[in-house]
């Protein structure tokens, strides 16, 4: 009687040394999954990231262009760099230095530190995107639709692995003048949506003009969206679109497949005031 006492002790210990070696697997897999996921996260964080600052890069890049020459409203935008975003990044410098000092004693406070450099730095790319807008109705009215597209196309494919087709039929750049702003601030958001979300490996840009109507077609070969994923449809980017799309007296037509890639199209039907 003793010794089966002691075997069913035996089998209870063993039993709860096996269900707490399964349990410590589990809790590891769990962070391991964890871990791993917010590594993708990040990385995809990072990538859009990147995204923006290339077009950001080449709006700031083709202003350049334009202001070759151009010494006083060079002068002007030392002073706005100087006097705004120099005093942003000089500040944002003084908390990481800060932040450096105090990492192992004061971690609360160094979370506030980093809180503080993460919002400065937003105003100094705010300030940056700011100044290059206010120069872009010049930039875009000297060298039109075609030439700012190819050169945003050049700088994208110079830093991504994507190839990007552009027709433009051949028309008369001053058929869109009108449009152009819109139709560039649109296009821009639809390479933007590619390169964020799309893990596409082309994408295509076609403009076609008669008398009767201009037709702007966008697609790539991306990864698409289902129906029940809303995220496209509904994010700010393509809010942005059918604004600008409507604003200028335009049709404009969404879609995308699972695994097949998306479908964007303008159409504009002339009238004899758009001509």
């Amino acid at each position: 009687m003793e010794i089966e006492e002691k075997y069913i002790l035996f089998l209870i210990i063993a039993t709860t040394l096996v269900v707490m070696i399964l349990i410590g697997i589990a809790v590891d897999l769990v962070l391991i999954y964890r871990r791993k996921k917010l590594a993708a996260e990040q990385e995809r964080r990072a990538h859009m990231v990147e995204v923006d600052r290339l077009l950001q890069r080449h709006e700031v890049e083709s202003v350049n262009a334009l202001l070759q020459g151009q010494d006083e409203e060079r002068m002007r935008i030392a002073r706005e760099l100087h006097d705004s975003l120099g005093s942003l990044l000089f500040t944002a410098k003084l908390h990481y230095s800060q932040m450096e000092k105090q990492v192992t004693s004061l971690l609360e406070q160094n979370q506030v530190s980093h809180g503080e450099v993460h919002g400065l730095l937003d105003q100094a790319v705010d300030e940056v995107r700011r100044i290059s807008h206010d120069l872009y109705e010049g930039s875009l009215a000297q060298f039109g639709y075609k030439t700012a597209l190819v050169q945003l196309i050049n700088a994208i494919e110079s830093t991504n692995s994507i190839r990007i087709e552009f027709d433009d039929g051949s028309i008369d750049p001053g058929m869109i003048v009108a449009i152009q702003k819109d139709l560039y601030r649109i296009t821009q958001e639809l390479l933007s949506n590619t390169l964020k979300y799309a893990k596409a490996s082309v994408a295509s840009i076609a403009i076609h003009y008669d008398e009767a109507e201009f037709m702007f077609t966008y697609e790539d070969d991306g990864v698409g969206w289902s129906k029940e994923e809303s995220e496209f449809s509904e994010g700010i980017g393509i809010k942005n679109i059918r604004a600008r799309a409507k604003a200028i007296g335009g049709q404009l037509t969404i879609d995308g497949r699972k695994g097949v890639g998306m479908k964007c199209t303008l159409k504009i039907v002339n009238d004899n005031d758009n001509n």
